[in-house]
């Protein structure tokens, strides 16, 4: 006699990836774009930070210019030098923070001082050049200049 044994058939093994698996594969994705985007932020806010720091050096460069055509004809200068001044290839403006004259490019407050109160005739007068604009993550960004020139009589 043949006996034949019922035996259950053979489980098959399972091949797809557990609920756990992927979501272990999604935080570690997310996490790598999450560095990925920070990195680039910070870049992209970098290169325009030197951009607007680069345009207003260029800025205060120009007032410079214009400040030695000035001296080189003292009575384009303003008497009083201690207060905030800023000029155009015409004529100069104070007080410059007061004055859209002294707001380049719509973002770039330009202001001229000296520690001298008035222009000494014939000697080297200092003058301080102040450019300041709004930063892209709030506050004030500020790019200093110091040139010493000689005032004609």
């Amino acid at each position: 006699m043949n006996i034949r044994r019922f035996t259950e058939p053979p489980r098959r093994k399972q091949t797809g990836d557990t609920i756990v698996e992927v979501l272990i594969a999604v935080a570690v994705i997310a996490t790598i774009l999450a560095g990925a985007f920070t990195v680039t932020n910070r870049s992209t806010r970098a290169v325009r930070d030197a951009e607007e720091h680069a345009q207003a050096l260029q800025f205060l460069q120009g007032q410079v210019e214009l400040l030695r055509h000035a001296a080189a004809t003292r009575s384009s200068l303003p008497s009083s030098l201690s207060t905030p001044f800023c000029l155009t290839s015409s004529a100069y403006f104070q007080p410059a923070n007061s004055q859209n004259q002294c707001l380049l490019n719509s973002l770039y407050r330009v202001s001229i001082t000296s520690p001298t109160s008035s222009p000494n005739v014939g000697t080297t007068t200092t003058f301080n050049l102040v450019a300041s604009w709004a930063a892209l993550g709030g506050g004030t960004n500020t790019v200093y200049l110091s040139y010493k020139v000689e005032v004609a009589p």
